[in-house]
């Protein structure tokens, strides 16, 4: 069996070995063996395809060739979006950066996310510092701010994170369209119409033309690339080619012609570059060290802007049409990234048909370091500190710590795992945060438990206390002090002034204090840990010595009560002792059967009766008196009144269709009575009047009024009864003159009886024939005015339909004026 150790060992070394057929041909894997890390698969013979394993399962299986379709990790993916992505950077966390130039912004898409969040831009097409025009190049510095290339405005502008706008940092560049820092800081752009790639030094100051100004001239230089030895890869879109640039040199090589417009470009860490393909609508994969051996990899009929591939082998590409981002992980043959702890192996099979598998490496998973803190003692303070000392788990060869006080650092990170302070005080909370420097690892850092400082006291305090703040000769007051030590040596002071014979005990007992003297302790500790002081003084006491007189007040538990209420009346005595007698008086005399209680009920008081109480105290503390009364207490008795309601109409005379109001006179109602208005004995309405035009001869109406006041004899009492008695017109007669002359005085034609033919139409005429006047029902009688102006005295024809069967009527009527 392998040791313990022996495995250790094994988990943390980086595993290389070749394994070979007859024929020749070798298989080797290499690589960190933990969990996220990337293992690579080499030969010594062309490789066609690698097939990793994992556990001896096949897992993934990439070719030189075509590639399976990849996965949308940003964007929606749907034909027709308003979104068009251009070029893209992805981040060591995995974010993506998209330049939109539909919208004139950039997006950023972080890890996993399902959205994304608008970076830079997004404020309209335009050239002010927030906004951009057809933004086509995006990438980060060191430091993650974000540099644009602003297409139509001729200009990089960079945003810093969470900024509301950007600074133009590059002007006067011609249509910019690639844009990339190399390792050391240099800024590259390439100028689309210029056709040129622009070098610009860390701080921007210094510009260098280092592509198209020498042996190579470029014709529409788009996306840019700069591998790890600082070789410039340009995409020559109208010359269909990729041409390289070495550093220090503005003479280029081709590296690739006939691509189909070249327009996005990237590289990885095994000597190939990917290129995307405007006319072939694919992806080229092309080794750098034989470009005659380029392939086609992926072919999706996308046109893709630009392309990104990370050092773990995964390629991201942009979707121009449908505004999205598409990922392809593991894309370069021989490159893994190990997803989880196993066997892992890759079986290999050349250009020339050899397949061979390589040796294992084993992944364990990875260890979860802990730091735990102890301290040497419960207690610390400046001259006994307490010593903390923090143990590692999974810290590796070489662990550091830093240790915190309060979350705030006490020095600095370094390899000592012993902390101690003079200066913490009790309350303070003492961590430490160890880095572990140990292979395959979950996490680099962790935090320890707390331990919370628990300092004694280094300045003895007393507080005291008394049994009450009032004396008198006859009752003396007993002061206790507390919380001051374990033998300490008590000193009483009165006003000042030590108190002799009070001794040196913790108890103090006096009946010769008088008001406002002052009473305080001063004590001397003898505890020698942690102190600096030895004595101290307590809290000041003030008494007062009055002679004390014992009060009464009296309350009911209402103002005013009506005729035969019961009320309640409540004695509250002061300094009155414990077991207090009362006596109840009405009127000045004593209250026979009211008892001694403090409190007194009755139902028989008459209006302005007054009530007092006397109280016997049986307080033997300090006072002058032992009897107190009160003041009286005056209760307002209301009488018990009797609601009285009555009823009458407004029409003398009722007629068939006649509207009645019938209005009720109340008295001694309440301020909200309630009506019900009855109709032969049967409710048809509420409120203070009731009208209706439905009345038959004989009916009957009243009213029942309920009160609302507090004090009533009744709460419900009933009207008189009106008996409605109909008038029937057999024929209306109008009559023949009126003198609409403003007196007052017969100024309407009013014609009896009309009240009883509703449905009546009434026109008058002059003597040509010209009406004057009509009127349905006749509600408002005829003035004698025609369109508003009064008509002149003489002679008018009337016309009368009365419309429930009888014949018209007709006349003349005389106005006189």
């Amino acid at each position: 069996m392998r040791s313990l150790f022996a495995l250790i060992i094994l988990a943390i070394f980086n595993f290389t070995a070749s394994f070979a057929q007859g024929n020749n041909c070798t298989a080797t894997i290499s690589g960190n063996d933990c969990v996220g890390r990337v293992l690579t698969a080499t030969s010594n013979l062309t490789i066609r395809s690698v097939t990793w394993q994992q556990d001896g399962r096949d897992i993934l299986t990439q070719n030189v060739g075509i590639e399976p379709t990849g996965t949308v990790v940003a964007g929606n993916g749907i034909s027709g979006s308003t979104a068009q992505w251009a070029r893209l950077f992805v981040d060591s966390d995995g974010s993506i950066y998209v330049a939109d130039i539909s919208n004139a912004r950039i997006v950023k898409w972080a890890k996993g996310a399902t959205s994304g969040v608008t970076v830079a831009g997004g404020n309209g097409i335009g050239n002010a510092a927030n906004q951009f025009s057809r933004p086509v190049g995006v990438t980060l510095d060191k430091d993650g701010n974000i540099y644009i290339a602003d297409q139509n405005n001729n200009r990089i502008q960079k945003w810093v994170p969470g900024a509301a706008s950007g600074t133009t940092v590059v002007s006067a560049v011609q249509i910019p369209t690639g844009i990339c820092f190399d390792k050391d800081g240099n800024l590259f752009v390439s100028e689309q119409t210029a056709n040129i790639v622009t070098k610009f030094s860390p701080d921007l100051r210094t510009r260098t033309v280092v592509a198209g100004r020498s042996n190579i001239y470029l014709s529409s230089p788009t996306g840019i690339f700069i591998d790890n030895n600082g070789d410039l890869y340009v995409c020559d879109t109208d010359q269909q080619s990729v041409f390289k640039f070495s550093p220090g040199s503005s003479n280029g090589t081709v590296v690739a012609g006939q691509l189909g417009n070249p327009i996005g470009i990237t590289g990885d860490n095994q000597g190939n570059l990917y290129v995307t393909s405007h006319q072939f609508r694919g992806i080229w994969r092309i080794p750098i060290a034989q470009p005659s051996a380029r392939t086609m990899i992926i072919n999706n009929n996308i046109y893709s802007p630009d392309i990104w591939m990370t050092a773990s082998g995964d390629l991201y590409l942009t979707d121009f049409e449908m505004g999205r981002v598409l990922r392809y992980p593991n894309m370069v043959p021989g490159l893994y990234t190990i997803p989880a702890p196993g066997v892992y192996t890759a079986k290999i099979t050349t250009a020339s048909g050899c397949t061979v598998t390589s040796n294992a490496i084993t992944v364990l998973p990875p260890a979860q370091p802990k730091v735990s803190v102890v301290a040497d003692n419960a207690l610390s303070c400046a001259a006994y500190p307490a010593t903390f000392t923090a143990s590692a788990v999974n810290g590796g060869a070489a662990p550091s710590y830093q240790w915190q006080v309060n979350g705030v650092n006490a020095g600095s990170k370094s390899n000592n795992n012993v902390f101690t302070s003079a200066t913490v005080k009790s309350g303070d909370k003492i961590t430490c945060i160890m880095y572990s420097n140990a292979l395959c690892i979950a996490e680099t850092s962790v935090t320890s438990n707390t331990i919370t400082i628990t300092a004694p006291t280094e300045t003895p305090t007393v507080s005291i206390t008394s049994n009450s703040n009032v004396t008198c000769t006859a009752f003396p007051i007993t002061f206790t002090a507390t919380n001051a030590g374990i033998a300490p040596t008590y000193n009483w002071i009165v006003n000042g002034t030590a108190v002799p014979n009070s001794g040196n005990g913790s108890v103090f007992i006096t009946n010769q204090l008088k008001s406002n003297d002052r009473v305080t302790c001063n004590i001397i500790s003898n505890a020698q840990y942690c102190q600096t002081i030895t004595s101290a003084t307590s809290n000041t006491i003030s008494v007062s010595a009055p002679v004390e007189v014992p009060t009464v007040s009296i309350a009911s538990n209402k103002l005013s009560i009506c005729q035969g209420e019961a009320i309640t009346f409540t004695a509250t005595a002061t300094n009155s002792g414990n077991a207090s007698v009362y006596t109840w008086l009405l009127n000045g005399s004593v209250i026979s059967g009211a008892g001694s209680g403090n409190t007194y009920t009755s139902n028989k008081l008459a209006n302005g009766d007054a009530v007092t109480c006397r109280v016997l105290s049986n307080a033997q503390y300090c006072q002058a008196s032992d009897v107190a009364i009160s003041q009286p207490v005056a209760i307002i008795i209301k009488p018990l009144l009797l609601p009285v309601i009555s009823i009458m109409a407004d029409l003398d005379k009722i007629y068939i269709g006649s509207t009645v109001t019938f209005s009720a006179n109340i008295a001694n109602a309440g301020t909200n009575p309630v009506y019900e208005w009855m109709l032969n004995g049967k409710v048809v309405a509420a409120g203070s009047t009731f009208t209706t035009n439905k009345l038959a001869d004989g009916d009957h109406i009243s009213c029942k009024l309920t009160n609302t006041t507090d004090c009533t004899s009744q709460s419900t009492v009933s009207s008189n009864t009106i008996r409605i008695a109909i008038t029937y017109i057999v024929r209306l007669v109008p009559p023949n003159t009126f003198t609409p002359n403003g007196d007052g005085v017969n100024d309407t034609w009013n014609i009896a009886g009309m009240t009883a033919f509703p449905k009546a139409v009434v026109g008058v005429f002059n003597r040509l024939g010209q009406q004057l006047f009509v009127s349905a029902g006749y509600g408002v009688a005829w003035d004698g005015t025609y369109n508003g102006q009064p008509c002149t005295a003489g002679v008018y024809y009337y016309r009368i339909e009365p419309g429930n069967g009888s014949e018209t009527i007709s006349g003349h009527v005389t106005l006189i004026r």
